[in-house]
């Protein structure tokens, strides 16, 4: 008989006294053995349940002291990275950098862009109003004209201080292994690994503003696969360093990339006193477009058409500049049997980059017959690059400059600057003063 809602153990009992009353002995016994069974099951299953409450109670256990574990959360949120920290962008760098960025006038491009956009929402009549209007009162004196350009400057560096923010908040490099870590990111956090061995150039770049400021800009180049296999190898992942002081830098890479061994090095500038090969072609050029100009104005005998005569003179200061700046900073240093340093200038921005010899993929050698017979060339190294200076280029050097180079990037030879031994290169065309003064002392480390 099974009474609901009275327990088991309370049941035997009655069922084992029920049994002594009806002088069964033996079930009396048997009843009294389920009674210590039932008993002992309860405490039991109470025990196991407690312990089990325990266990649930307890903390996971932490890791082993020393164990890698590659990227955690740390409690500020940020990425905690099993490394070692080598720098840190605070905010008034990224501020800075985006100050000093010459890219903030592509800003400029996407506001036309928006622009442009919005007069396809808005009607086209009341978008031309609107836009007579601002002209005018833009333009209606000369305080007003003054104003609209600081109000668009100022846009333009919001503008990419706020690009700059998102893209740089929190930036850090950390050093693991035989890896660099590169985090960054305010809305959507980044975290980029680079493989040392991948690093095809290093390579220091300077705007003419902050080259004022004292200011300089690391990126590395990296090989086509290492820039693929990346979220964003194409830009922002390769810089490491988006800006820094020129007394800072080498000490920060000396710390990011030991293996490199970069030091400040002794160049030796191969396009001093030649900078008329470097202006022949944009003088030209725009020589060319100017007589155009001025013929099409004569026949067509109208005033206005005289303007384009201003267009092949901007090609030609705007060319001219950069060649110029081209011909004063283009140089090398060779610094082992493994290692080289180029200067150059892309547009107006001057750059030293580092590289391997193993990095070289050819050596191409090129001239003019009128160049030959004055004993200069062109050089360029190709390098397999996807996302930075994909080649080490001299537009012009002299020959002795380019058999040393070429030397160097075929056989890892070391010689002084300006000398060679190759019997190609001992022809008495190419035997001449290469006008470097104090240069042609300098030595390869």
């Amino acid at each position: 008989m099974t009474l609901r809602g009275v327990p088991a153990g309370v049941q035997l009992e009655l069922e084992a006294a029920r049994q002594l009353d009806s002088g069964d002995t033996v079930s009396a016994a048997a009843a009294s053995v389920g009674i210590h069974g039932a008993v002992a099951d309860t405490a039991d299953t109470a025990v196991a349940d407690s312990d089990a409450a325990e266990e649930c109670r307890q903390p996971e256990e932490a890791p082993a002291a020393g164990a890698r574990t590659g990227v955690n959360q740390s409690a500020t949120g940020r990425p905690a990275i099993d490394g070692e920290l080598v720098f840190r962008a605070s905010v008034a760098d990224i501020v800075l950098f985006a100050v000093t960025d010459l890219g903030l006038f592509a800003a400029l491009i996407v506001v036309y862009g928006f622009l442009d956009q919005l007069r396809d929402l808005v009607p086209e009549d009341v978008f031309d109003t609107a836009q007579d209007s601002v002209i005018r009162f833009a333009t209606s004196s000369a305080a007003m004209i003054a104003g609209a350009v600081v109000v668009v400057f100022a846009v333009l560096v919001g503008a990419s201080i706020i690009g700059s923010l998102l893209r740089f908040y929190g930036f850090e490099v950390w050093r693991r292994g035989g890896d660099l870590v590169v985090v960054r990111g305010a809305l959507t956090q980044r975290i980029t690994t680079i493989v040392i061995d991948r690093i095809q150039t290093v390579a220091i770049r300077r705007s003419l503003l902050r080259r004022a400021l004292h200011l300089c800009s690391v990126r590395l180049g990296l090989g086509a696969m290492a820039a693929a296999e990346g979220e964003d190898g194409d830009a922002t992942g390769a810089d490491v360093l988006p800006v820094i002081g020129d007394d800072r830098v080498y000490a920060v890479l000396q710390r990011m990339l030991p293996e490199w061994g970069l030091e400040p090095p002794e160049i030796h500038r191969a396009g001093r006193g030649l900078v008329r090969y470097y202006l022949v072609m944009p003088l030209a050029v725009s020589a060319a477009g100017m007589a155009v100009a001025v013929i099409w104005a004569l026949v067509s005998r109208d005033a206005v058409n005289w303007l384009w005569t201003l267009a092949p003179a901007a090609l030609a200061v705007w060319w001219g500049l950069c060649r110029w700046l081209k011909a004063a900073s283009e140089g090398y240093a060779v610094l082992d049997d493994k290692r080289i340093a180029a200067t150059g200038a892309s547009v107006l921005t001057l750059f030293t980059v580092f590289t391997r010899r193993s990095r070289i993929q050819s050596v191409e050698r090129s001239s003019t017959p009128w160049r030959l017979n004055r004993g200069v060339e062109c050089l360029r190294l190709p390098l397999f690059v996807s996302n930075g200076i994909s080649a080490l280029q001299f537009t012009a050097l002299r020959s002795a400059d380019a058999a040393t180079v070429s030397a160097w990037a075929e056989d890892g030879s070391i010689r002084p600057s300006g000398t060679s031994d190759r019997s190609a290169d001992s022809d008495p065309r190419n035997m001449t003063d290469n006008g470097h003064g104090d240069d042609d002392g300098w030595r390869a480390r």
